[in-house]
């Protein structure tokens, strides 16, 4: 078996060798093998600055100031809006108080109406009751029937009517010149009567059911003597109850009292200061469609009887 033989060194050799320099080896390069497939170009991302760090912490800092910002701000708008509120209620009674007295106003109106309903309902029965008592006297006593005013009482000087301007139920200004034109049934009362008045619109709605075609020639008037309780409203739920043709009439004292003295009427108010009846003329004036005097009904005239007086003077 052969050894293996050493190469001698060169001249240059030995010479770097002495010298200290180390042969230069050359490397082996293998040949490189390019692939069968290109590979696809890569697409590089855009790369994204991050910044400094001081710029990071200023941005912190300005948000946190601004969040603070809007903060305070928003408490001082609801500050000042509850001042706004306090001034508010402390001028200005309570939300509390206006609904509680809205209340007590609306029971006051039920309570007025459902009086009204009671007190007419009761003078019709005490009619009734009274109407049953004299059929069963006339049957053992005939009496007299109450004597009407004539023809002849046109122009009378005793009654004459006169000029009067008043409210009606809708709140609308009203004279007697109004009516002209037509016959009108004028009656004086007072929605707060427990008798007399209501009993007196029973017998002007009975009447004007009597006059069947005729009723459009005629206008009832109820002429109110209580102007501080009886307001249009009032007298409006209160004529509701008789017949709708009936036009309900109210106004000041001073004009209350000249259409009274027109019609040579009275009204006088008795007991209580707030709990007080009124004494008044119960008669029912028939005027002509010039406004003139054609007659008047006492309380005993039936509706029958003023049907056919009017009738007549028609």
């Amino acid at each position: 078996m052969k050894s293996p033989t050493k190469k001698t060194p060169t001249k240059k050799t030995r010479a770097k060798k002495a010298a200290g320099v180390k042969p230069s080896v050359k490397p082996s390069v293998k040949p490189s093998v390019k692939p069968s497939v290109k590979k696809a170009a890569s697409v590089k991302a855009p790369v994204k600055k991050i910044p400094d760090k001081n710029v990071r912490n200023h941005l912190v800092a300005f948000l946190c100031l601004f969040i603070v910002a809007v903060i305070l701000f928003m408490l001082g708008r609801n500050v000042i809006e509850q001042q706004k509120i306090a001034d508010q209620n402390a001028e200005a009674p309570p939300q509390t108080e206006n609904a509680q007295q809205a209340e007590n106003v609306s029971k006051a109106a039920e309570a007025r109406t459902a009086e009204m309903a009671r007190k007419i309902e009761e003078a019709r029965k005490a009619k009734a009751a009274a109407q049953t008592a004299a059929k069963a006297q006339a049957k053992t006593t005939p009496t007299a029937k109450p004597k009407l005013p004539a023809k002849s009482a046109k122009n009378s000087p005793l009654i004459s009517g006169g000029p009067y301007a008043l409210a009606d139920q809708n709140g609308k200004t009203v004279t007697d010149a109004d009516f002209h034109g037509g016959f009108t049934l004028v009656y004086f009362g007072y929605t707060f009567s427990p008798d007399v008045t209501p009993m007196g619109l029973d017998r002007i709605a009975e009447t004007l059911r009597l006059l069947g075609k005729n009723i459009k020639k005629i206008t009832p008037i109820f002429i109110s003597v209580d102007p501080d309780r009886d307001t249009p409203k009032d007298l409006k739920e209160y004529l509701a109850h008789f017949h709708p043709r009936i036009v309900g009439l109210t106004g000041s004292h001073d004009q209350i009292n000249r259409a009274l003295n027109a019609f040579k009427a009275y009204a006088i108010k008795t007991q209580g200061k707030d709990d007080y009846v009124i004494d008044h003329t119960s008669l029912i004036y028939l005027m002509g469609p010039d406004g003139g005097y054609r007659a008047h009904f006492n309380e005993d005239a039936t509706p029958e009887e003023m049907a056919g007086q009017i009738r007549e003077l028609m």
